[in-house]
């Protein structure tokens, strides 16, 4: 069992999820996936849904726009995208960032978002793609052996990851095909600290554009219960406020919550 068992650890996945959305659904393409029609103006009363790719089809071949518009006409219009360490930053300080690039514009074109899915370690492992090659720290496990994942006290290896998710959604938030950022920190075995932030144009025909954080503390009190505190800040950027008499250009929640998993 490895000693990081009972140490802080990241949970290694940062996601981004669409407002309010209550529920996800998964959808596939085929590598020979037919060009689809899109529709002109995306449907902003319509559920949100998710499909979940990989970086890239099998054998490394990349998405296209194809296969993008396919997803669009299917109802989906979220993208979540299984990002590769090693494919963004192939080398220490050193990024690539055109397939991504060329990802986010395809995406946007199909009035869809984008939101990647950031891996320390584990995924792809066998492929060297989380952690890239050049990180060689390896945690040791209980019994002696050397396990898949850089030891989360090593400086070194920590501070590369978080670089590599903070130069990357640095380099994306711009980008009209990028819908936002969801991280995770599994403080204690118990303990999670969540933070969800996302940028939305509501429409477009206005310049109506907002903010919204969210940060979350959860804790698991006994085998199945768990408690949660929850504050959540909307913010409208630019165009009308909350609601049409309203001036107040944020909205602010607090909530508790104690939840049965059944």
């Amino acid at each position: 069992m490895s000693q990081r068992k009972y140490l802080p650890f990241l949970g290694t996945v940062i996601v981004a999820l669409a407002m309010l959305c209550p529920v996800a659904r998964a959808a596939t393409l085929s590598q020979g996936t037919s060009r689809a029609s899109v529709p002109d103006v995306q449907n902003y009363d319509a559920p949100f849904w998710w499909a979940q790719i990989d970086f890239t089809k099998p054998h490394n071949v990349p998405w296209d726009e194809s296969d993008f518009a396919t997803l669009a006409q299917s109802g989906v219009n979220g993208v979540e995208i299984n990002m590769l360490w090693a494919d963004i930053e192939p080398q220490k300080d050193r990024y690539d960032f055109k397939l991504l690039d060329r990802y986010m514009a395809e995406a946007a074109k199909a009035h869809l978002k984008i939101y990647p899915l950031f891996w320390e370690s584990l995924w792809q492992e066998d492929q060297g793609k989380n952690p890239p090659p050049w990180i060689t720290a390896r945690d040791v496990s209980s019994d002696g052996f050397a396990a898949q994942e850089p030891p989360w006290w090593d400086n070194a290896s920590r501070k590369a990851y978080f670089d590599y998710v903070a130069h990357t959604i640095d380099h994306v938030k711009v980008s009209p095909g990028f819908g936002g950022v969801y991280a995770s920190y599994q403080a204690t075995d118990k303990l999670s600290l969540n933070l969800r932030g996302e940028y939305e144009k509501f429409d477009t025909t206005t310049s109506n554009q907002g903010e919204e954080v969210t940060a979350t503390v959860q804790y698991n009190l006994w085998a199945n219960v768990i408690s949660r505190a929850e504050f959540r800040w909307d913010h409208a950027a630019h165009g009308t406020q909350f609601g049409s008499n309203d001036q107040n250009a944020n909205a602010y929640l607090v909530a508790l919550n104690l939840i049965y998993q059944f």
